[in-house]
């Protein structure tokens, strides 16, 4: 194939892949900011369009399946704690939690 031909080709793929790679964070962002603000009658729906954005994101090709997977697991967890412990207990949680001190799961250093 000739490298004009392929040039093209990328551009078109690139500008398509953009709105809705941008589309999808959007969408992502407001559901964390949903979840955020404490009311679950308000997260709900939007968590739920988060998920639907993030299926036809992989459809597209835009993100990776086990992404898309990964970032729905975490949205539903986030959510369905927020309907368990209620606003002020699920943020408390989350910032209790943090990173375990900049240590991975198993406790081991890394080797560099």
């Amino acid at each position: 194939m000739p490298a004009k031909k392929a040039m093209r080709q990328s551009i078109k793929r690139a500008v398509r892949n953009r709105s809705a790679r941008t589309s999808t964070r959007t969408t992502l962002s407001n559901a964390r900011q949903s979840v955020d603000s404490g009311d679950v009658a308000l997260a709900e729906p939007v968590v739920l369009a988060a998920l639907g954005g993030l299926d036809r994101a992989v459809q597209k090709g835009v993100l990776h399946k086990n992404s898309a997977s990964r970032l729905k697991s975490r949205l539903t967890i986030k959510l369905n704690r927020l309907r368990e412990l209620g606003p002020e207990a699920a943020a408390a949680q989350i910032t209790a939690r943090g990173r375990q001190g900049g240590r991975r799961a198993t406790g081991a250093r890394r080797r560099s």
